[in-house]
């Protein structure tokens, strides 16, 4: 009996086993190639592994072995598994501590580690998880494993998909949290009966969505007020009741678990900017977010996609009011639509689309990563209303595989020819180079006193060189320091910000530390540049 079972199913675990297999090969591909670190993810190192450290704004002035920047980026033996330095550290930040949490505790595994791979392996883990997620989520509503699995190639192939994990940051724990979040919303809509275990398994995932970042907020509120909206044309007043009281438990354990949220929020420079940047009038964002959206994850060919499954959806509603059964009642085609095909339809796509609507008007800049976190369950619904019209349409249910098959192979198709991944860094090769063949010199760091943090960006290079001496200044009244050191060397790697002249530094440098010569070595490519010279005497 469980041989012919197995035999039934080995095709589609060959399927599974290939598809799995080539997207984990996509994936070690594109991170071998990640050459540098965008500034955020040296924060990532730096918050999670850093021992009680205040982001070095008392660290200037005075000269430091590389060797104290290595341990800002990595566990020591003695500092393994002390994650209240990581809290201690993310209350000085902007962010939740979940995330950080789970980095320090890889990292604990591999003391004085520092490398690209820990914070690649936790991030394919999670995709991993996503694509699971994916599966059951659609299986449960096609009851079809085929186009379960077409579901997660659609997403786990695409760029944006490989980019969220290429960044080592927060965005695809996320993208799991909110994924997993309206797979329970959806098995809550569609439950007959309020169970406790349903409604403790919602409370976690939401106190564990609000302790990975605070985005998620914005795409649980409208998950669940969606939920809400279907429960309550349903007439399941208990239900509304249960699930609203378990999300606001969820929130108050978060605030008690960590009560600088609220700060965070509501006071820090982050939630000031957000919550300013909701009356501000900034019409290219969206533009910008669409164009981000559509070379992420369809492949620059997002608005033909969109156009063909809204003609296909709405040929397929005609058909279904054409063929209706005038036997049902009223009553059994509202409960069949909003629990059986368009409740969950509406819950994968709709609070996809406001999440970006929100996030366009309140994210610091554009950038994919702040909707990440949406695609799982909006590409999803994209093959699910392929699924349900092209059957309803053709009545034929090969149509739809062959339309899901099309949508998956031409976004994949012209993804890869697009090549949009993010995070890979490769112009800071040179920058590796350089910082090999000058990792014999001490380094001199001259940072904008009003931006101190900025010291941040540039460790990942400063580990390598002997001694740095990080130093601010005023950008209109420059005074550079007269350390005994400084004066007597012979040469000197220097670090300019770029917001000081660049001429009116160096001429300061020259005549202060009486160098002869300087040259321009290479710029950061970070989003904050800094220009680093080499000056001899």
């Amino acid at each position: 009996m469980q041989n012919k079972k197995f035999k039934k199913n080995l095709p589609l675990i060959v399927a599974c086993s290939i598809l799995i297999g080539s997207l984990l090969a996509v994936l070690f591909h594109y991170a071998d190639l990640k050459i540098g670190y965008d500034t955020d993810e040296i924060f990532t190192f730096g918050l999670s592994n850093g021992f009680f450290y205040e982001l070095f704004t008392s660290q200037y002035d005075k000269w430091h072995p590389s060797s104290d920047y290595f341990d800002f980026l990595t566990v020591n033996n003695t500092d393994k598994f002390r994650f209240d330095s990581v809290y201690y550290n993310q209350t000085q930040d902007v962010h939740p501590p979940l995330f950080y949490m789970i980095f320090h505790a890889v990292s604990s595994f591999l003391p004085n580690t520092f490398s690209k791979w820990i914070g690649i392996s936790i991030n394919i883990g999670f995709y991993l998880l996503i694509c699971l997620v994916i599966y059951f989520l659609m299986n449960r509503l096609v009851k079809n494993k085929w186009v379960s699995l077409s579901a997660v190639a659609f997403w786990g192939g695409s760029m944006g998909a490989i980019s969220s994990v290429m960044f080592i940051r927060m965005y695809t724990m996320l993208t799991f949290g909110t994924t997993l979040f309206l797979y329970v919303a959806i098995l809550f809509l569609q439950s007959e009966k309020i169970k406790l275990k349903d409604l403790l398994v919602i409370y976690v995932v939401y106190l564990v969505g609000i302790l990975t970042q605070y985005y998620f907020l914005v795409a649980a509120f409208f998950i669940s007020f969606l939920l809400c909206a279907f429960l309550m044309v349903l007439k399941k007043w208990k239900a509304i009741a249960a699930f609203t009281v378990t999300m606001f438990g969820a929130i108050a354990s978060s605030v008690l678990l960590y009560p600088v949220m609220l700060k965070h929020i509501f006071a820090s420079y982050r939630g000031k900017e957000a919550f300013s940047s909701v009356a501000s009038d900034s019409p290219d964002n969206l533009s910008k977010y669409l164009d981000i959206i559509n070379s992420s994850f369809f492949g620059g060919r997002g608005g033909y996609l969109l156009a063909c499954v809204a003609l296909l959806t709405v040929a397929a509603a005609v058909s279904y009011a054409l063929r209706n059964n005038a036997k049902e009642s009223a009553a059994d085609k509202l409960t069949v639509a909003v629990t059986g095909w368009f409740g969950p339809a509406m819950l994968m796509i709709v609070p996809a689309l406001l999440h970006i609507l929100v996030i366009q008007k309140i994210s610091p800049f554009q950038s994919g990563r702040y909707v990440y976190c949406v695609f799982p369950a909006l590409m999803s619904g994209i093959i699910y209303l392929v699924y349900i019209s092209a059957k309803q349409f053709a009545q034929n249910e090969r149509f739809a595989y062959v339309l899901i098959a099309a949508c998956c192979l031409a976004t994949t198709y012209f993804g890869f020819r697009n090549d949009y991944v993010e995070y890979l860094l490769p112009e800071q090769k040179t920058t590796s180079d350089l910082v090999q063949e000058y990792s014999d010199n001490d380094v001199f760091l001259i940072i904008n006193e009003d931006a101190e943090w900025r010291i941040i960006e540039s460790i990942a290079e400063l580990i390598h060189f002997k001694n740095i001496y990080p130093y601010s200044t005023n950008l209109s009244d420059i005074i550079l320091p007269n350390e005994e050191k400084l004066l007597n060397e012979s040469s000197l790697i220097v670090y300019i910000d770029t917001s000081f002249d660049q001429n009116i530094m160096i001429e300061k440098i020259m005549d202060t530390y009486g160098f002869t010569g300087c040259k321009q070595l290479y710029y950061s490519g970070n989003a904050y540049e800094i220009i680093r010279y080499s000056f001899i005497k």
